[in-house]
């Protein structure tokens, strides 16, 4: 295996792991909300298939992350504010 597609092997390996991760984020964030896969991908980004694309191996871009991100978060925190 030459030097090009070690690195390339490895890029893929590093994103594959990252898009589990994410994904396991989001498996986390819809047992504590309570809310369904399609309407996480709904309300967060527009796409009810989102999560179902994300289980399947969709590698999401990077600004489809922050969006999802964001959207945790701010349910997060407006869970924390109503909880106080």
């Amino acid at each position: 295996m030459d030097q090009s597609s070690s690195s390339q092997s490895c890029s893929q390996s590093s994103s594959q792991s990252s898009s589990h991760a994410f994904l396991a984020e989001i498996e986390a964030f819809l047992q504590r909300a309570g809310m369904s896969p399609s309407g996480f991908g709904r309300a967060a980004l527009r796409d009810p298939n989102f999560v179902r694309d994300l289980r399947g191996g969709r590698a999401p871009s990077l600004r489809l992350v922050d969006r999802a991100r964001a959207f945790m978060a701010a349910r997060r925190d407006s869970a924390q504010a109503s909880a106080a």
